[in-house]
């Protein structure tokens, strides 16, 4: 996905939580932090 949005011009941001995978399990706060990073995009480019 960040590949495609790079290669698309869209602006975006890559989050790396230290010691984590895709499942985010070993920290609940990263999957929150993740959340709201997600939705703060979301809001801004869904053209709404």
């Amino acid at each position: 996905m960040e590949r495609a949005l790079d290669q698309l011009g869209v602006p975006h941001s890559f989050l790396v939580f230290p010691g984590e995978g895709h499942g985010l399990g070993k920290n609940p706060w990263h999957g929150y932090i993740k959340l709201r990073e997600e939705l703060k995009w979301l809001n801004k480019y869904d053209g709404k």
